[in-house]
């Protein structure tokens, strides 16, 4: 027979290898006279269904059948601390007596919300929670009946009352007098009214709370802080500027410079002897402004600046006419017969290359001239920038600019760049000439190389149709130009004075943010 001391050890073995036979011979968790059986321990009533897990299979607060919330599956209410509840078909309420869900049924009048003597709260299932539970933003009845919304729910508890407010804890709030927008307690209320004083319906039972619209209580610390702490945002105050009204001041500010220029444009029209009219900048003869068109074939430069002295816009020696007339003339560039396609499309048979070589030492020597002269140098650019109709055109004529400029310092291309942008400025044909002369082309001015004979055929076409004369647009391409070039600065000013009129409203809200944040 094995001795004493081994039995011990072929029990331990014996649950170690059949743990369900073990288990088994354990009491299941059961009601009992004495409460709630979890194992070996017995725990009261009051502890079952309570919210609070007691057991280690945690069958005290189970909802399966006969589990400690579900001990009378027939009734279909909870049996909170163990005991049966009894369920109002009418309102969907639980009871805990069943003359009280008889009445219920018989009643007609709002959902039964007290329990023990009044003192606590009763759930629309039947559990009784603490008045100071009901609305406080954490829901401890099972069907969410005391943080609910609907009339008689523990949100809003008297649905009844006239100005009646969210009841937070139960308790009744009301509209306050003279500041109609905050909901504060009763006896708040009848202070504010007595005394005029409606600062009273902001206080709160903490002496640093203040009480937000919907009546509940925050830290004064947390008033405009930067951070909405109110479930209304009412401690935080909103600007009271849209981004429309920022859209019609900027249409309307806009509007009334543009209206301003164009009224100055036409009295000055009128040539009135004012603060319109300026001797220095007027001309004794007016002359009608025609938009460039490519020059005929055989064309050449030599006449692009003969005109009238009086004329002029400024004088004449400020245009360095001796090398523009020396890089427009053909004869003085080697050319190349265009293709078939090329001529009918452009009308021009032949295309310039280089200058020749006998042209480039008196044109170089021109050029050192001209650069030692700001204003010559500034109209040579501007005059081929605007003169050509393409960037690659553009470059037949820059990249010897460009050249002679490496050598004059030192082949540095930055330095001939900042040149460039130091005589020429920042503008979009200070763009061009350097795009011109770059190793990569735009994909822009690529895309207009390409589609300029196109260009060029569509025009002519148009031009023939439309009966336009040599030097003069049609009507349409009229009308279509002045509504470009009246809303480009429209669109231009409109996008300017929005971003500033924003900028001034950024500045305005940050302003009343450090006003906030330091107050004391």
């Amino acid at each position: 027979m094995p001795s004493q001391r081994t039995l011990p050890i072929v029990a331990v073995f014996l649950v170690a290898v059949f743990p369900n036979c073990a288990k088994s011979s354990l009491p299941a968790s059961h009601l009992a006279t004495c409460g709630w059986v979890c194992g070996e321990e017995c725990m009261v009533k009051s502890m079952i269904c309570d919210g609070y897990e007691a057991c280690d299979d945690n069958s005290d607060e189970g909802k399966e059948p006969h589990q400690g919330c579900n001990l009378f599956p027939d009734s279909g209410c909870y049996s909170y601390k163990g005991e049966r509840h009894y369920k109002c078909e009418r309102s969907g309420e639980c009871f805990s007596s069943q003359r009280d869900a008889a009445k219920c049924e018989d009643s007609t009048g709002p959902p039964v919300r007290e329990c023990d003597g009044g003192e606590r709260w009763k759930c629309g299932d039947g559990r009784c929670v603490e008045r100071g539970q009901v609305c406080d933003g954490v829901q401890h009845c099972e069907d969410g009946s005391d943080e609910g919304r609907q009339p008689y729910d523990g949100c809003n508890s008297f649905p009844d009352q006239a100005g009646s407010c969210y009841s937070w804890g139960g308790e009744l709030f009301t509209r306050c007098p003279g500041m109609l927008e905050v909901c504060t307690t009763m006896e708040l209320a009848m202070v504010a009214n007595s005394s005029r004083e409606v600062a009273a319906c902001r206080r709160c039972s903490e002496e640093d709370g203040w009480r937000c619209n919907d009546g509940r209580c925050i830290k004064e610390s947390e008033f405009r802080n930067g951070i909405p702490d109110c479930q209304d945002n009412s401690d935080e105050v909103d600007l009271e500027i849209e981004w429309f009204l920022i859209f019609v001041s900027t249409v309307i500010t806009v509007s009334f410079g543009l209206g301003i220029s164009f009224l100055c444009r036409l009295l000055n029209r009128k040539n009135l002897h004012n603060f319109f009219h300026c001797n220095f900048c007027s001309s004794s003869k007016r002359c009608k402004v025609q938009q460039y068109n490519p020059s005929s074939p055989g064309h050449r430069g030599n006449d692009i600046l003969k005109k009238p002295e009086e004329d002029t816009l400024f004088p004449s020696d400020d245009i360095p006419g001796d090398l523009i007339n020396m890089l427009e003339d053909q004869a003085n560039w080697e050319t190349k017969k265009k293709g078939r396609i090329m001529r009918q499309m452009t009308g021009e048979f032949f295309s310039t290359s280089n200058l020749k070589s006998q042209i480039i030492l008196e044109a170089k020597r021109n050029y050192v001239l001209v650069h030692n002269d700001s204003i010559r140098y500034y109209h040579l650019y501007m005059y081929f920038a605007n003169r050509c109709s393409t960037v690659k055109e553009l470059a037949k004529v820059t990249n010897h600019l460009f050249s002679w400029e490496m050598e004059m310092h030192q082949h540095n291309k930055l330095e001939v760049i900042k040149c460039w942008r130091l005589h020429l400025g920042c503008s979009s044909l200070t763009s061009n000439i350097i795009n011109s002369v770059s190793d990569e082309p735009s994909f822009y001015s690529r895309c207009g190389t390409t589609f300029y004979p196109l260009r060029q055929c569509l025009r002519s076409v148009r031009r023939s149709l439309l009966k336009a004369k040599p030097k003069e647009d049609s009507a349409p391409h009229k009308v279509i130009t002045l509504i470009y070039f009246t809303l480009l600065p429209f669109v231009g000013a409109s996008l300017f004075y929005f971003e500033l009129i924003k900028n001034l409203v950024y500045v305005h809200i940050f302003w009343s943010a450090l006003l906030d944040l330091s107050r004391d």
